[in-house]
């Protein structure tokens, strides 16, 4: 497999925080995976063979190792690793096409014995070492989806009778039944019993499995319960098994991750050697694109990872909060892992259908895990349930219940000295100091208290006349440039406050202003800029008195942005450049004050070596806009021509010739802000509004569809998170990021269709549909349909993003 994808088909992921103690031992950790795992595929093809039944050699050796224990607290005989380290083997044992039941027998099993059901005095302790050790195979008897088994007292004794179904690993030593008492009124089990596997009375049918294991079908017919066997009961029996799947939900998601990462890998290595029509088959874009969606859903199974270890480890976390978190990424990774590897056959032609092949093993195994504790449905809506909401609409990502927000205290922080710094206001608050929900509270009541309600949710791009004296506040608070570092006038906030800053503007309503020049232009010129610079353009950005339009696209020159032919000579003087041509797409530079502009300043250099990167002041002579009217009736996009324009040398950024360079930082910056999970977290906002206002909020089928998107955004903040924080460093964004900006306009456009198509009548009106309900007000049902339509094209269209990635992630031939 290449290393231009990495090995698990993807580029590293950001580390979260001050994490390199851990990352040093997972690291360890995974060398010691890969070796064991050196046999390949060969043993698991004679796992299958034997029938599937548990290598009892390896699952020893699994104990030997510690993988058994990660989980389980010190005191109780284990590592006390947490989630992550066994995240972090799971992952690996999935890339290697492993056959154990690590999640099953091993995370899910030991979770339970070490949880509060266990009973002191009972047999649980010692069962625990054996599991730890793995000198025993255990194995849990529960389908929370059917009546449990019953535990009876008859006088002589306790008795289980009953059935349960789809237990894994018949064969194993012991079975763990979770059943009911006799008698008892309870919602679920309440008893927990650790039964022989050949206790009389247990009849066990097994059930084959696509990769060769087997499913239990258990009947327990009067089975005697052996003295010291009832490990727990009560109330925490229930909750220790809702633990125990959670935690096992989590492993699954990261082995389903790691077959996704090497089936992605396997097929680039086929995209790259395998020859059709007399060159590499990766070479024919439609593969070599659809190799990218692979590695779209690999990227984003793998943030959705991330993200719920996070979610799981947070202190302040409810139960409700932390069950979410596992099962959305466990529907992310199964369904990612499925659709690779089906992706992979088709990619792999016949080959890939023949059981000579490895690729049959990995999708059979990732059937079986995504099939093991309920499918990518059931835990999206389980997800959905769970998940707290906001406006009838599912979250973006978790947070804070908002009525629990409301009661932070909200006195503002000290707000800034009323003497600007070199660039703007200083930021005497250190933001990054406060939890999210504190500084969540701060925003919202600034938002709430000051933001005109008459803007609020406009249908349309506003016009700086409509919404200057509110960005304006914003410049005098210094919250202008909440991405900016503190030093050059910013806000400077870290990767979850811009989550949290962006939400709330969503979630209020607050339309963008042409901000450009905070997104593209600062980021710009602290990688590019002298120091003159930064001094000359920095405060009029921040100030608001400078606002900047794009200048890129040419009628000639749109995704092939290299071939531009708008030409800047310097005169004769030097101290001039003068510009002809033209571009187009421009949006709203009929209401903004500046350009930046990418100009050809040597026409006999090929493509992108001869051109440079200008800031150009757009009241000069010379200059002609010309709105364009879109297909919605709005006039936002314009075409602007240069006839004899001068501009300052001093106006241009970076070397002469070298302007792709500043070209390419600034299509990064604006990749990431276009792949925010703002735009599709406001559009899931409007689909609750349209539902309530159509009465069909809490419909079943309208409901799975809504889980399914909310997660796509949830996973997209997970995304973004990893970069926001390159990003906030001021490290250079690497062609990746473009993952941002093909799921985040891909995901808006999908809601935008759910809310037209939700609308019914109302879905074809042009403007203001109302009034809705529960205060809803009036809605602009194609408002979303509109705004996301071009949104895969501009920033360079979607089919761009997925060439660049192809070649330079994947490094598939060109």
């Amino acid at each position: 497999m290449s290393t231009a994808a990495g090995p698990r088909g993807d580029t590293a992921a950001e580390p979260r925080g001050d994490t390199a103690p851990v990352d040093a031992a997972l690291t360890d950790l995974a060398a010691v995976v890969d070796r064991v795992g050196a046999e390949g595929t060969a043993r698991t093809r004679a796992v299958r063979e034997a029938g599937g039944r548990v290598d009892r050699a390896m699952w020893r050796r699994f104990g030997d190792l510690g993988w058994l224990g990660l989980g389980v607290p010190e005191e109780l005989g284990g590592a006390g690793a947490g989630e992550r380290a066994v995240a972090a083997v799971a992952e690996r044992l999935g890339a290697g096409a492993f056959p154990e039941p690590y999640a099953a027998c091993g995370v899910r099993v030991a979770t339970l014995l070490a949880g509060p059901a266990v009973e002191p005095g009972s047999g649980a302790p010692a069962l625990l070492d054996d599991v730890v050790a793995g000198t025993r195979v255990v194995t849990l008897a529960h389908d929370p989806g059917a009546a449990p088994p019953t535990l009876t007292d008859d006088g002589d004794g306790y008795v289980l009778s009953g059935r349960v179904r789809w237990v894994p690993v018949p064969a194993a030593d012991t079975v763990l039944v979770a059943a009911v008492v006799d008698g008892t009124d309870v919602a679920g089990p309440d008893v927990l019993v650790a039964l022989p596997r050949d206790v009389p009375g247990l009849t066990v049918t097994t059930i084959p499995l696509a990769d060769g294991g087997h499913l239990a079908d258990l009947h327990l017919d009067g089975v005697a319960v052996p003295a010291g066997a009832v490990l727990g009961r009560g109330p925490a029996v229930a909750r220790s098994l809702g633990e125990a799947t959670d935690a096992a939900l989590v492993a699954v998601a990261a082995e389903l991750t790691g077959i996704a990462g090497h089936v992605l890998g396997m097929t680039c290595d086929h995209l790259r050697t395998r020859e059709q029509f007399g060159r590499p088959i990766g070479a024919f874009q439609t593969l070599a694109h659809r190799a990218v969606d692979m590695w779209v859903q690999v990227r984003l199974a793998r943030a959705a990872l991330d993200g719920a270890l996070d979610r799981r480890e947070f202190p302040g976390a409810t139960a409700d909060e932390r069950s979410a978190a596992a099962s959305g990424t466990h529907a992310r990774a199964c369904e990612a892992a499925t659709w690779v590897c089906r992706q992979a056959v088709q990619l792999h032609g016949a080959l890939g259908f023949s059981d000579e092949h490895d690729l049959g093993l990995y999708l059979n195994r990732a059937i079986v895990l995504a099939s093991s504790l309920g499918g990518a449905e059931a835990h999206r809506r389980r997800h959905d349930a769970l998940s707290p909401r906001v406006a009838g609409a599912p979250l973006a990502r978790p947070a804070a219940d908002p009525a629990a927000v409301r009661e932070v205290p909200t006195a503002a922080p000290r707000r800034g000295r009323s003497v600007a710094p070199e660039f703007g206001v200083a930021q005497e608050q250190d933001w990054n100091a406060l939890s999210d929900e504190e500084f969540r509270a701060i925003v919202r009541a600034e938002f709430e208290a000051h933001h005109p309600t008459a803007i609020r949710y406009p249908s349309r791009r506003l016009y700086w006349s409509e919404q200057s004296a509110w960005f304006e506040r914003m410049s005098a608070k210094g919250w202008i440039a909440p991405n900016w570092p503190t030093r050059y006038g910013g806000m400077g906030l870290g990767p979850s406050k811009l989550l949290v800053f962006g939400e709330e503007q969503e979630r209020w309503g607050i339309a963008r202003f042409q901000d450009q020049g905070v997104r593209m232009i600062g980021p710009a010129l602290f990688e590019h800029g002298t120091p003159e610079q930064l001094a000359r353009f920095l405060p009029g950005i921040l100030s608001c008195a400078d606002r900047y339009c794009q200048g890129y696209s040419e009628p000639g020159a749109g995704s092939d942005l290299a071939s531009l032919r708008t030409r800047a000579r310097l005169d004769e003087t030097g101290g001039h450049y003068v510009v002809d041509g033209s571009k187009i797409w421009t949006t709203m530079a009929h209401d903004v004050t500046h350009m930046l502009l990418l100009a050809r300043t040597d026409p006999d250099a090929q493509r992108q070596r001869g051109i440079s990167f200008f800031l150009l002041e757009l009241n000069v002579p010379g200059v002609t806009v010309r709105p364009i009217r879109d297909i919605a009736g709005h006039s936002e996009l314009c075409e602007v021509f240069f006839d004899g324009v001068r501009i300052p040398a001093g106006n241009r950024i970076g070397p002469e010739n070298q302007g792709w360079t500043v070209g390419k930082s600034v299509l990064s910056a604006e990749r990431i802000h276009i792949g925010s999970p703002q735009m599709p977290a406001y559009a899931l906002d409007r689909l609750a509004r349209v539902a309530r206002a159509r009465g069909v909020q809490d419909d079943p089928v309208f409901r799975s569809r809504v889980a399914a998107l909310a997660l796509d955004v949830a996973h997209l903040s997970d995304a973004y998170a990893g970069f926001a924080a390159t990003f906030v460093r001021g490290e250079p964004l690497g062609p990746d990021v473009s993952l941002l900006k093909i799921w985040a306009t891909e995901t808006t456009q999908r809601i935008g269709e759910l809310i037209r198509d939700t609308a019914g009548p109302a879905g074809a009106v042009v403007g203001p549909v109302g009034p809705g309900q529960d205060g809803d007000g009036d809605i602009d049902v194609l408002d979303v349909f509109y705004k996301a339509l071009p949104s895969t094209i501009y920033g360079g269209s979607n089919e761009i993003q997925r060439s660049i990635i192809a070649k330079q992630v994947l490094g598939l031939p060109t």
